[in-house]
């Protein structure tokens, strides 16, 4: 998600599971604030990290709000906060200037590309055309390796199934409709 959809991410769009469902997920997040267009609204699953840190953040909220100012938990984190904070990270660890909340936007993006086609990626991602997903996905060798290997034990699994041969008689009546 993009920092405003995570900015304005209140109590009512975390939904929490009891316990895993069959996908391993613990929740969902809906996405319905922070929008630009309709398109962006969706459902994001809950993995279990993700559930450790919003379980945190919604324990430590005094107000709608998920991620709430640093010093009154009653308040919306500020944008600028973050731009603070990143600004500070980025010269401890001399980062690039590129390096920033969106740039891990298009990390993730990129590291989904591994396991999914595109038109999925642009669901998560909330984007209105197809095109604007292909400018966040860096295409990796790792990707394009792991595509054919994909393709080559599709390919081997499709030759280890043993087909069953015609037999006499059926080749005989095949031939017999041609004739």
């Amino acid at each position: 998600m993009c920092r405003s959809e995570m900015l304005a991410l209140q109590r009512d769009c975390i939904t929490m599971y009891e316990e895993q469902n069959e996908d391993g997920h613990l929740g969902r997040v809906a996405i319905i604030r922070g929008l630009k267009r309709k398109e962006r609204r969706r459902n994001l699953p809950i993995t279990p990290a993700m559930h450790e840190a919003i379980t945190d953040l919604l324990a430590r909220s005094h107000c709608e709000y998920l991620f709430t100012a640093l010093s009154d938990p009653a308040r919306p984190l500020s944008p600028f906060t973050l731009e603070d904070q990143l600004g500070r990270t980025r010269r401890l660890l001399k980062l690039h200037a590129d390096a920033g909340l969106h740039t891990l936007r298009h990390t993730c993006l990129t590291e989904l590309a591994l396991t999914t086609d595109t038109f999925t990626l642009q669901r998560i991602a909330g984007h209105a055309r197809v095109t604007t997903t292909q400018r966040y996905v860096h295409v990796q060798q790792e990707a394009i390796e792991l595509a054919f290997a994909k393709r080559d034990k599709k390919s081997a699994d499709r030759a280890a199934v043993p087909t069953k041969s015609p037999t006499v008689d059926t080749v005989s009546k095949r031939n017999a409709v041609y004739n």
